[in-house]
Parts: structure tokens; sequence; C-alpha cells
């Protein structure tokens, strides 16, 4: 099941595109984490953390950004 939703998250998001995650990335240790995020293409991931992200929180590094909430505005 990972690498299918990896596969499928590759040929939806290109490396130059931002992505914004929006929680619950992996349960498991810190480098699981580091292995999915080496697994995914897109070079800038913003990751608003979920409630499950204790081990993922350990890792924010690994990650363009890190926050609890985040707002976007897209055009005006």
């Amino acid at each position: 099941m990972d690498a299918h939703i990896a596969d499928w998250m590759n040929a939806h998001v290109k490396p130059n595109d931002t992505l914004y995650f929006l929680g619950d990335f992996c349960m498991g240790s810190i480098e699981k984490v580091a292995a999915y995020r080496k697994r995914l293409n897109c070079k800038t991931i913003h990751f608003v953390e979920g409630n499950h992200d204790k081990v993922t929180r350990k890792s924010q590094s690994v990650f363009a950004s890190w926050s609890s909430l985040s707002e976007i505005h897209v055009g005006k």
C-alpha cells in the first residue's frame, strides 16, 4: 500500500511543484519518516501537522516548512 500511495503521488505531483501535505504523514520511526519523504519526487513540501504526527514532528527538517495551522491565498 505504501508503494502505491508514493507512486500515485509522484504521478500527480512533479518535482518543481509545491505540495501542502495536510497531516498524518506516516506512522513509525524517524528513519521511516525520512525514507517516505525521499520517495516523493516533489522538492518543496510544506507540512501542516495532523493528530498522528508525533514522530513526524521530530523530522521537521525534511520539509520546506512545518506548521500546526496554515492559511493559503490563491489569486486575489
